[in-house]
């Protein structure tokens, strides 16, 4: 798969839980930000493909 949900969490501070998806190509990030099943916004950035997303 390009894309692979590397977190879920509440990013956004709303009490919602939020996707954090990366293309494993490229490091490319998306936040998705979640309603329940609904997006209300997404982020973009990046990380190198050597980066590893972890839980703080």
């Amino acid at each position: 798969l390009a894309w692979k949900v590397a977190r879920i969490a509440d990013y956004g501070g709303d009490g919602k839980a939020d996707m954090l998806i990366r293309k494993t190509s490229t490091g490319q990030l998306f936040l998705n930000e979640m309603d329940g099943n609904a997006k209300t916004g997404s982020n973009v950035g990046g990380l190198p493909t050597v980066w590893k997303v972890e839980v703080q």
